[in-house]
Parts: structure tokens; C-alpha cells; sequence
């Protein structure tokens, strides 16, 4: 009997520990193994780092962040020239920021991809297809978004008053004011040029501007002006820098995205924001990248950021104008009534013609040709262009011998092609026709750059020795 007793008991522990164990399992099943992996997104972008470091502040402390345990943004700012690279070897998760050019190119090459997350979809739905005329989503072929513009951009002309009355020289109204050999005197008067501008190999905002120059005079008036237009001034790498040195009063002009003007004068009421009539507005894109590892959690970020994100685009370090109108009833919207009335005068705006897609089958050749002629031979140009000033102003050559010489130093190069041996001319199909294959092979890219500096150099001096005959 004591022995049935003793197992009757043996039983009951076993049992009893059989439901510990098995409690303790279902708990950690349903608990512990419950547990979401904590995330960090990689967002590659061109935005400056007080946008950046807002916008991670406000979002990891969102509902949404703490859905999909969203623990921290990692914000990587480089060269639009880098990402391809980048997420080759390393993947990321979002792109923001930048300009259509640059999405619409990584949506051709195949690094976007759609957004379909439940989340997107509805923050999609308060963002206009188009505004002004210009795409702020980009659909594709399948009928999904590859791209979603988080902000409106329009682009002109910031100043520094003060030193343009230091200077003597008007305060522009149009592109085509800064091209004028008013602003070609300051160089030979003062030893440095009224006007900084930046390297359109480095920024998309001041590519962006050359090309709407291109189409609003037209190609051949086009090349005149940016030509003109990078011999009257400094050229560097930052389109930042280039603000804030205007701010500083170190250089009396650049042309920028809006944005940096409305910084500009907030920092400095000496300076001015100037939008010319021939301008265009643009959707500033964000999207998702084919190589993402969470691309729910990343949905969920650019649903954020074009909801409650809208937001952060109004603090006076940002000075941003939103897509989604629904802002503006946010208490931090109705205390920024003077970005509201901006905000609504540029959607009051006719923007120009512009035909994005156009625009993109030459950027890739554009661009290096700017860089190959008018930042590789700058030097040149500059001397050419100071002595063609000098003698236009001392009353050494007439209107007429001045607007020849002008025509000669600017008009599209004519060149051999190393790909065919024939005599071409860098017109627009002709750059639409070389762009791609320059984008696909490096050597070729090369080796056009190198032609067309050396015929860049090739040409000035030979202008500059014409000139040094005269006077």
C-alpha cells in the first residue's frame, strides 16, 4: 500500500512539473518569442542634416516607429553620384531627397520599388498626382508608385542686397541678368566674381536650374547664358555652401532651390529670394529601395513622412514647402503663416514648359559637358571673358563686336567623335543620342570629357589672343 501510495504521488509531481514546463514553453512562445526584431533603417538622401536629425527625432518618437519597433534612422548624406555605388555594396533602405532627375534615373536603372503597404497606399491617397503640371508621384507600367514627391521645390535667385549695392550692380530679375558684363566687372574690379554657383556633378538643385535654362532660351541661347553665367562666377562642389556664402556676404548671388532661399533671408535679412518667370516647380521624391531588408518598416517611415512628417518641413531650420495641404491645420501650420502665403503664391505660379522626361534623355551628357567646358577650362573662360568686358567697357568694341565674340565662346563645340571619327556638334540630340552609352561606359565617358576640354581651352585662347590685338 505504501508503495502505491509513494507512486501515486511520483505520478502527481511528474504531472505537475509536465504543466510547469509546459506553461513556461507556451509562455515563451507567446511572449518571448513574440518579441519583433528591433529595426535601424539606412535612408540614403540630400538633404542637409538639420532636416535629417529632425525628422529621426520626431519619427522614432511616432506610433508608427513604434509599431514595427523601429529603433533608430541611419541617415547617410552623399553625392547623388555615390548611391548606385553605395547600394551595390551595402543596400539601403529609403532615398530622400534630391529631385526628380534623380529618382526618375534610379526608377529607369531598377533600383526602386513599388509602394503597396497598406500604410503608403492611404498616405498616397492625400498627395496630388500632379501639381502645376509637374509629376509628384511616378507611377510605372504596372500601375504602382515607384516614387512620391514629400515636398515642393521651385527654384530662382538668392541675393545679398547689401553687396550688391556695394558692388554697384542690379539686383537680377531674371536668369539672364546674371550673365551681363555688369556682373563680368566686378571681376575686374574687386579680383573675384559678384557670383557663386556649384558643380552640377554635385548638385541636383543647380543641375536642375542649368537645364531649365537650356529650356527656357532655347539650346544654342541656352549654352550662351550658362556659359556667361559660369564665367562671371566661382564654381564649387556644395550648393549649401554656395548659400551660405551669399548669406555671409562673401559672394552677392547664387541661383537655389527655393528652400535655401527662404533660409537665406531668415539668417540674414540683407538677403532676398528672387523666383524669375522662367521657372518650374518640382516634387522633391522619397522611395523605397529594391535592396531594402524591411521594406514594411520602411513603408511605414515614408507614410510618416508624408502624413506627420509634413510637419518638420516647417521649422525655420527646414523652410520646406509641403505636398500634403492637410499641414496647414497643424498647430505648426498655423503658426508659419508666412511660409503659407509662399506656399500658396508658388502654387499661384505658371511655371514654364518643361518636359521632365525630355530633360532626362541628355542630363547624363549635359552635365559632364558643363563640367568638361565651363569647370575644366574655367580658368580660360575667365580670362577670355575678363578682357572681353574690359574692352566692351572702355568703348574698344561696339555692341555688335561684342555680342559676336559672345557668340563664338559659347556656342556647342564642334568635336571629333571617338566612337564614329566624324565631325559632330554637341546639339541636343546629339547629347540625347551619347548620354546613355557615356553613363554605361566610363572609358568613352572619358575620353568625350577630355575632348571637349581641350577643345574648350583650344577655343578660349584663341578668342583671348584675338582680343589682346584689339587692346
Amino acid at each position: 500500500m505504501l508503495l502505491k501510495g509513494v507512486s501515486k504521488t511520483l505520478v502527481v509531481v511528474i504531472v505537475a512539473i509536465l504543466i510547469v514546463v509546459a506553461g513556461v514553453s507556451i509562455y515563451y512562445l507567446l511572449v518571448a518569442g513574440s518579441k519583433k526584431e528591433a529595426i535601424t533603417l539606412v535612408v540614403l538622401t540630400r538633404h542637409p542634416q538639420d532636416l535629417f536629425n529632425l525628422a529621426r527625432d520626431a519619427f522614432l518618437k511616432s506610433d508608427i516607429a513604434k509599431k514595427y519597433n523601429i529603433v533608430d534612422v541611419q541617415f547617410l548624406s552623399l553625392d547623388s553620384g555615390q548611391w548606385r555605388d553605395y547600394l551595390k555594396s551595402h543596400g539601403a533602405d529609403v532615398g530622400w531627397g534630391g529631385g526628380p532627375s534623380l529618382f526618375d534615373s534610379l526608377y529607369r536603372d531598377g533600383w526602386l520599388a513599388p509602394l503597396t503597404s497598406n500604410e503608403v497606399r492611404e498616405a498616397l491617397s492625400k498627395i496630388p498626382d500632379t501639381i502645376l503640371g509637374a509629376p509628384m508621384k511616378r507611377y510605372g507600367s504596372d500601375g504602382n508608385v515607384y516614387w512620391v514627391a514629400q515636398a515642393l521645390s521651385s527654384f530662382g535667385i538668392i541675393t545679398n542686397n547689401k553687396l550688391l549695392k556695394d558692388y554697384g550692380i542690379p539686383k537680377p530679375g531674371d536668369w539672364s541678368n546674371l550673365t551681363s558684363p555688369e556682373y563680368g566687372k566686378v571681376i575686374n574690379v574687386y579680383g573675384s566674381p559678384a557670383i557663386v554657383i556649384a558643380n552640377p556633378l554635385k548638385s541636383t538643385s543647380h543641375l536642375r536650374i542649368y537645364e531649365i535654362i537650356l529650356e527656357a532660351y532655347g539650346w544654342d541661347n541656352g549654352w550662351k547664358y550658362l556659359t556667361l553665367l559660369a564665367a562671371n562666377s566661382k564654381i564649387i562642389d556644395s550648393a549649401s555652401d554656395a548659400r551660405d556664402y551669399v548669406i555671409r556676404g562673401e559672394f552677392a548671388a547664387t541661383i537655389a532651390v527655393d528652400y535655401y532661399g527662404y533660409i537665406a533671408m531668415v539668417q540674414n535679412p540683407n538677403c532676398s529670394f528672387i523666383i524669375p518667370l522662367k521657372t518650374i516647380v518640382n516634387g522633391d521624391p522619397i522611395a523605397l529601395f529594391n535592396t531594402s531588408k524591411h521594406p514594411e518598416a520602411a513603408q511605414a517611415f515614408i507614410a510618416w513622412a508624408l502624413t506627420e512628417g509634413q510637419r518638420i518641413l516647417l521649422d525655420k531650420k527646414v523652410n520646406r514647402l509641403p505636398v500634403n495641404a492637410d499641414v496647414w491645420n497643424t498647430p505648426e501650420g498655423q503658426q508659419r503663416t508666412d511660409l503659407k502665403e509662399i506656399y500658396y503664391k508658388t502654387l499661384s505660379l505658371t511655371p514654364m514648359a518643361f518636359n521632365d522626361s525630355d530633360v532626362m534623355k541628355y542630363e547624363y551628357a549635359v552635365a559632364r559637358y558643363f563640367k568638361a567646358v565651363l569647370i575644366d577650362a574655367h580658368d580660360q573662360l575667365v580670362e577670355v571673358w575678363k578682357k572681353l568686358v574690359d574692352l566692351y567697357s572702355r568703348g574698344l568694341i561696339t555692341q555688335q563686336q561684342f555680342d559676336y565674340y559672345v557668340s563664338q565662346l559659347s556656342k556647342p563645340l564642334t568635336f571629333t567623335d571617338p566612337t564614329t571619327g566624324s565631325e559632330v556638334t554637341f546639339t541636343k540630340d546629339y547629347a540625347k543620342s551619347i548620354a546613355s552609352r557615356m553613363a554605361s561606359d566610363r572609358t568613352l565617358e572619358q575620353q568625350l570629357m577630355t575632348i571637349w576640354t581641350q577643345k574648350a581651352v583650344e577655343r578660349f585662347n584663341s578668342i583671348l589672343n584675338e582680343l589682346q590685338k584689339i587692346g
